[in-house]
């Protein structure tokens, strides 16, 4: 809401005006109505004996205060109609958000390769995890790819066939027991050895079971990546976009946007990956420089 500072400014400073005219105005019909010659030239009157021309000059210099407080008058008005239509227009911009990331979340419109997060046993979340920041070694381990690196398949290149996983299945794997950190480190360290259906197993588990840790946004996160370094652009795609719903304000909401535009370009919904690169931009004008070099670069390649 922070654009509406400068028209709640120029409120204030048409509402200063249309008092200093009241004044003025109220000073003018006092003398008016008492015959008085001001004493000096306040009001625009110049002293004289003359108790005729003083009534006429007060005359019309109230004529002038009330023609300039009815011109401030429909400038106030029209200052507070643009506030009014720039609110509506931000909260509708904000509705049409939610609709279209709740509707990212579901890129297949309810088919196949749904990541394992969307199931029902997943709990909705309500409530914003905590601030960012991992206790114990998670912090390290997450160091180096959280300023836009970016994890790479082994024996590809990066593109691959779009929505096409290279590896189908799922594997079966069970956290160990310990504090929700330590279960991210074991998560973190499958995703590390390139373990990738065993580390969407163990991420899409630790979401489900600490959705308001400090580390869940993060978790979605590489969530995500699980499908992304296999070319599971459709999978990816909604657990990026869910990421960014239910955690944005984790220290990887910028890489959930960038990771869903190049996702959902690399679907062929190229309208959509340009909204979420609009969004990556709107959200974050200090974006990291990689994210943002990335970000602009498919952009290009998809003509947003």
């Amino acid at each position: 809401m922070s654009a509406a500072g400068p028209a709640s400014a120029q409120d204030r400073s048409v509402n200063d005006r249309l008092d200093r005219l009241e004044r003025d105005l109220n000073q003018v019909q006092r003398q008016l109505y008492r015959n008085e010659v001001p004493a000096t030239g306040a009001a625009g009157v110049a002293p004289s004996g003359d108790s005729g021309n003083t009534a006429l000059n007060a005359d019309i210099r109230m004529d002038q205060l009330e023609q300039q407080m009815r011109t401030l008058t429909g400038q106030l008005e029209e200052v507070q109609f643009g506030i009014s239509e720039l609110k509506n227009r931000l909260d509708k911009q904000q509705q049409d958000d939610e609709q279209r990331f709740q509707a990212l979340e579901h890129p297949d419109g309810g088919g196949a390769a749904k990541p394992a997060q969307q199931t029902a046993a997943n709990p909705p979340v309500s409530a914003a995890p905590g601030k960012p920041g991992s206790p114990g070694g998670a912090g390290n381990m997450d160091a180096a790819p959280s300023t836009g690196g970016f994890l790479t398949s082994p024996g590809a290149g990066g593109g691959g066939n779009a929505g096409a996983p290279a590896v189908p299945g799922k594997a079966s794997v069970a956290l160990p027991n310990g504090s929700a950190t330590e279960q991210y480190n074991y998560a973190f360290g499958l995703l590390r050895s390139q373990d990738y259906p065993a580390a969407e197993a163990a991420f899409s588990q630790f979401v489900t079971k600490h959705p308001q840790d400090e580390l869940a946004g993060n978790a979605q996160y590489w969530l995500g990546e699980t499908y992304f370094v296999r070319n599971d652009y459709n999978s990816a795609a909604a657990a990026f976009a869910k990421g960014y719903q239910l955690y944005p304000k984790s220290p990887k909401a910028q890489d959930n946007l960038l990771k869903l535009g190049i996702s959902l370009g690399n679907i062929g919904r190229k309208q959509d990956a340009c909204f979420a690169f609009a969004k990556l931009e709107r959200d974050f004008p200090n974006i990291a420089p990689t994210n943002k070099e990335r970000a602009t670069r498919e952009k290009q390649r998809l003509g947003c």
